[in-house]
């Protein structure tokens, strides 16, 4: 009996820690990885997955609607306050990804990060840090930030 409840319990820890976060996102394939084309879950801290289903998660993009609007995987989001993002090989925010969240304050990115495109957090009225760690010396690493990615992030003070 004794065993059969420590197996139920293994059991129950094993699909608590593989459901755990990865079911708050759903995903688009990128070149043998995934982006994050939209987020369902409500926690105000979120801290987004190296890997999903066994890949690398390489962006946070968004979706069509079925009137052929591109929205952000994260627009609108009322609830989030912060966005970590785990140092991957390369990364890039998608167009619109935080656009509207207003009670956003801080963002982490990895080092590895190439792209902030158009709109990205734009009117994240609430957003005011943005981190960005120092790419190790033996690496490549660029960033381009695109155009109004930061349009009207009044509170912003630090990149």
């Amino acid at each position: 009996m004794n065993k059969v409840m420590v197996f139920i319990a293994m059991l129950f820890a094993v699909i608590l820690f593989i459901g755990c976060g990865n079911k708050d996102f759903k995903t688009e394939s990128n070149s043998g990885g995934v982006n994050i084309k939209e987020y369902t879950g409500s926690e105000e801290n979120v801290i987004i997955p190296e890997k999903i289903n066994g890949k690398m998660v390489y962006g946070i993009s968004g979706y069509l609607t079925k009137d052929g609007e591109y929205v952000g995987a994260f627009e609108n989001n009322q609830m989030i306050k912060s966005v970590i993002v785990p140092d991957n090989w390369m990364f890039t925010v998608y167009e619109n990804a935080f656009r509207n969240c207003t009670s956003l304050e801080t963002v982490k990115l990895p080092y590895s990060i190439d792209s902030i495109k158009e709109e990205a957090f734009k009117n994240c009225t609430s957003l005011v840090s943005i981190e960005i760690p120092e790419a190790p010396p033996d690496s490549y690493c660029s960033l381009y930030i695109h155009r109004e990615a930061f349009a009207n992030c009044i509170a912003l003070e630090q990149v």
